[in-house]
């Protein structure tokens, strides 16, 4: 089975008001859907000022990378990409983030809607020893191991019943939504700091958090 693709876009907004960055997106994003497999988009909104997180944060839902490769040459995203760069968003809207990610894992809890907030971790990887060549087949394996056990454990300390996470084509990347309905528990910014255990599967040797914050969900987009 193929794995499914997300494109994340974190956006901020220079200038204008939050009412005509909504309307723009709904324009940019109706466009982008003329390509027929983006199968969904969703909306987010940071609710802390003054991070470093970003202002927007758009995810795009394709059902493989060959459907992502597909779309970046697709009519449909160049019609979109001229309409910025000529349109309203030349001036007001600022990409800072567009990366692709596999999906990884999720859990789904009985607080399943998706009018809960999330709270979004961008986090970088740093991969252990290299194994041995007759290893290495292995390494990616370990990995959505240790990521999918350890977030399994972590959420059954925190509280948290519904997440997902997304891993960067080379693994050194990424992305985890956790669904919330109240504050995310404290415990759960670092989730990644957990006592060594063989049952875990093969931790990396770092995980630093290049960003994260809470953030509401403004619209959503579906075939």
């Amino acid at each position: 089975m193929m794995q499914t693709m997300i494109n994340l876009v974190a956006t901020r907004q220079k200038a204008g008001e939050p009412a005509e960055l909504l309307r723009w997106y709904n324009d940019h994003v109706t466009l982008l859907m003329g390509f027929e497999d983006l199968a969904s988009a969703n909306l987010y909104r940071c609710t802390v000022l003054d991070i470093a997180a970003p202002e927007y944060v758009c995810l795009y839902d394709f059902p493989s990378r060959a459907a992502f490769d597909a779309f970046e040459a697709s009519q449909a995203k160049e019609r979109a990409r001229q309409v910025m760069a000529s349109g309203w968003g030349k001036q007001s809207i600022e990409v800072l983030q567009r990366s692709q990610y596999l999906t990884g894992g999720k859990r789904m809890g009985p607080t399943a809607s998706p009018e809960l907030g999330v709270h979004i971790q961008c986090l970088d990887v740093r991969p252990g020893p290299a194994p041995a060549t007759h290893q290495a087949a292995h390494e990616a394996d370990d990995f959505r191991r240790w990521m999918s056990d350890s977030l399994y454990v972590a959420a059954a300390r925190t509280g948290v019943n519904r997440y997902a996470w997304y891993a960067s084509l080379d693994q050194r990347q990424v992305i985890v939504l956790a669904s919330t309905s109240t504050t995310i528990s404290p415990a759960w910014l670092s989730w990644w700091d957990l006592p060594e255990s063989d049952s875990l599967g093969k931790a990396p040797s770092a995980i630093t958090a290049r960003w994260q914050a809470g953030y509401e969900h403004l619209s959503a987009w579906y075939r």
